[in-house]
């Protein structure tokens, strides 16, 4: 290899996140960055976007957003939205959404012995 990126990869890096630019004005200047582009961008809750700041993926001027509760400056901001992850069923989980244990998993949920009864 040469040492440089594929070009391929590249283009699937590029299509794994969604860029949103993000204009705040001088009116909603001030307040904390991420409950003012939950506003702005109601499609992400505060919650994933104190996430994508955590995570670098927040930007002013070039510049990463890294304190989720930082005073919002007026300007563009880009959030960059990773694809989502497709989960990976858990061993015992089945297709039909139907989730099998143990007897073993219900009497540590049951706190004693699994049954009241005693018939196990």
């Amino acid at each position: 290899m040469s040492g440089q990126d594929d070009p391929e990869d590249l283009e699937a890096d590029a299509e794994a996140v969604e860029v949103r630019i993000v204009a705040v004005g001088p009116a909603d200047a001030g307040g904390r960055i991420d409950k003012v582009l939950a506003g702005l961008a109601p499609e992400l809750s505060r919650a994933r976007l104190q996430a994508l700041i955590a995570q670098g993926r927040v930007s002013h001027g070039g510049t990463p957003i890294t304190d989720a509760s930082s005073k919002a400056q007026p300007g563009d901001y880009r959030i960059e939205i990773p694809a989502p992850v497709a989960a990976e069923p858990a061993p015992g989980d089945r297709a039909d959404g139907v989730v099998r244990r143990r007897p073993s998993d219900r009497h540590r949920q049951a706190g004693g012995d699994g049954c009241s009864s005693g018939a196990w």
